[in-house]
């Protein structure tokens, strides 16, 4: 039970980060292109602090 356990740790611990690198190498420009959007769309004006 507790070597299943550990397995899935380390195993979830090695590919968590493997897949993020591939992802991000594989979508690369477009998920910077989203994020832009998401923060700012374009033609909005810049808001003001309160």
């Amino acid at each position: 039970m507790i070597g299943g356990m550990l397995f899935a740790t380390i195993f979830g611990l090695l590919l968590i980060p493997v897949f993020y690198v591939a992802v991000r190498r594989l979508l690369g420009d477009r998920l910077d292109e989203i994020a832009r959007k998401r923060v700012r769309p374009e033609g909005a004006e810049p808001q003001a602090d309160a």
